[in-house]
């Protein structure tokens, strides 16, 4: 899954190499990336405990 220019595993860890990558280029970076990974871990682990429960 992309998200926002981000790449994420099924299980929602982040490819490193797409992280570094991207935060190298802009000012920012660690901050935005810090954002995007509580941002992905609020989103994708109650959504992959709800499909788990299905199976």
């Amino acid at each position: 899954m992309k998200y926002d220019g981000f790449s994420t595993r099924a299980d929602g860890s982040w490819n490193r190499e797409d992280v570094s990558e991207n935060a190298g280029r802009s000012g920012d970076g660690s901050h935005m990336v810090r954002l995007h990974i509580q941002v992905c871990s609020t989103l994708f682990v109650p959504i992959i405990l709800t499909l788990e429960s299905y199976e």
